[in-house]
């Protein structure tokens, strides 16, 4: 005879220990391995029972699996003994959310101020241009999943398109850094024609764009292998890369690949600038490249710092490490547009006239039959041509 492992309960530890109880709506089960997909735990097929359409995992491997512990007031403590509710966490997110506001602001400014001065939109500006748009929705990203670890599916999508978004930042700041390298050092290809410039952006869009593709790809490809479908290397405890392994081997080894190759680009150019006399149009470009030597050293910087910090789980280092971060946007907006040659543009176009005033002196125009003046001038000025003709 058959048994319905539904309606008895197994003979297991869970006969002898306090467990906890998921329904079947929190859980997904293949081949006997069950992952609970809120909390980022998969088990094994001795490590849980199930009864009546629902999981249960003894009190204690469940501390074990998720690394929290447990006091005598029945509240949950992570591994380092920060409560959840812990008021320093709430002092940073909301920290995280105004900054990350600020920035996504500045950056909505410098793409306007590309958008507002085509002289600007030159190679250099183009690849600036990618940098600010691809740090400008990875905030977003940030700012719209910070709160959606309940909802699976929405949180999975919203660490894929997180880390996508990230890793496109880093390579459009390593575009930033070889176009200098290449106007400088690879002189063969300082001159650029339009239609060698088309193809120049192209390339850098692929390379900015494709390759992290290939990555967030290959992640979710190999993860869903080797878990038997049950995972995709994101979302869980937070809606990002599911473990510390994956956030290693995807984020910060191509994040040291592009600090790597930016000091190698800025040496060389560095010292081809100062080796070389150079030419007017390489005079023009000097200052971009000082501008992208900050700007990588300082995003170096803070990602390393974000590192440390969850490593060290220092309040204070934790705190330096959040305003850094979040700050990346204000930086590029002071780099690119808060400069005096930036600002000359506005002031010499007189564009800081608001738009209100513009819109009452066109209504008021319309209304006062400014036009109708015009009109009766215009006639006016035509007359001399009529009596010519007679």
């Amino acid at each position: 005879m058959m048994l319905d492992t539904n309606k008895y309960e197994p003979i297991t530890n869970q006969l002898t220990c306090s467990y906890f109880e998921f329904s079947s709506d929190e859980f997904s089960l293949k081949y006997m391995v069950a992952r609970i997909n809120h909390l980022n735990i998969t088990l094994g097929d001795d490590q849980f029972s199930l009864y009546k359409n629902q999981l249960r995992i003894c009190f204690e491997l469940f501390l074990n699996v998720t690394g929290l512990t447990y006091n005598n007031e029945t509240v949950l403590y992570n591994i380092e003994g920060e409560s959840a509710n812990d008021d320093h966490g709430l002092i940073k997110f909301y920290l995280s959310i105004i900054l990350t506001g600020l920035s996504m602001f500045g950056l909505l400014l410098t793409f306007i101020t590309y958008l507002r001065f085509r002289e600007m939109r030159t190679q250099p500006g183009t690849n600036n241009m990618g940098l600010v748009i691809s740090l400008f929705l990875a905030n977003l990203m940030v700012l719209v999943g910070v709160e959606k670890v309940d909802h699976v599916i929405v949180c999975q999508f919203l660490g894929v398109a997180m880390h996508y978004l990230w890793l496109s930042m880093l390579l459009w700041m390593d575009v930033c850094s070889y176009h200098m390298f290449k106007i400088f050092v690879l002189e063969a290809f300082t001159v650029i024609g339009r239609s060698n410039g088309v193809k120049q952006t192209l390339v850098y869009c692929l390379y900015a764009n494709g390759t992290p593709v290939v990555i967030v790809t290959t992640n979710i490809i190999s993860n869903y292998i080797l878990s038997d479908g049950t995972d995709i290397g994101y979302g869980g405890k937070v809606c990002y890369l599911s473990t510390p392994q994956l956030v290693i081997y995807c984020f910060i080894v191509p994040l040291c690949f592009v600090i790597l190759t930016n000091i190698i680009f800025f040496l060389s150019t560095i010292m081809s600038i100062h080796r070389v006399k150079q030419t007017g149009k390489q005079t023009a470009e000097r200052h971009n490249i000082y501008i992208y030597m900050k700007l990588s050293v300082l995003t170096g910087c803070f990602w390393i710092f974000a590192i440390i910090a969850s490593t060290v789980r220092s309040p204070v280092v934790e705190y330096v490490s959040v305003i850094l971060n979040s700050s990346q946007g204000f930086f590029l907006f002071w780099s690119f547009v808060l400069n005096k040659t930036v600002l000359s543009k506005y002031k010499s176009a007189e564009v800081t006239e608001s738009l209100s005033s513009r819109f009452i002196r066109w209504t008021t125009q319309i209304l006062t039959g400014t036009d109708k003046r015009s009109s009766v001038s215009n006639r006016n000025e035509q007359k001399p041509e009529f009596r010519e003709d007679g």
